[in-house]
């Protein structure tokens, strides 16, 4: 039997105010390790996704799956979530 295990979850997070940026949220556990947060975030957060798509990509050792979703908001644009796990 296969089995895959998360060693990474985040929580990533565009605001949709003007002059947002990407930015973690969360994660667990936390990524002190991480030299390059913005390579991660970057990965987990591509220039260009939409909301509903699911994206798969590659970070270091790890495969990355990232689900992007919105949240609406009464003013502005509605903030964009991305779920990601790196397995």
């Amino acid at each position: 039997m296969l089995r895959i295990t998360s060693e990474y979850a985040l929580f990533c997070k565009l605001g949709g105010f003007i002059g947002s940026n990407p930015e973690i949220v969360s994660s667990f556990p936390s990524l002190a390790g991480f030299e390059e947060k913005s390579d991660i975030l970057n990965t987990c957060f591509p220039i260009g996704i939409k909301v509903g798509d699911f994206h798969e990509d590659r970070y270091k050792k790890y495969i990355v799956l990232s689900y992007i979703f919105k949240i609406q908001q009464l003013a502005d644009r509605d903030d964009l979530f991305s779920l990601s796990v790196l397995l």
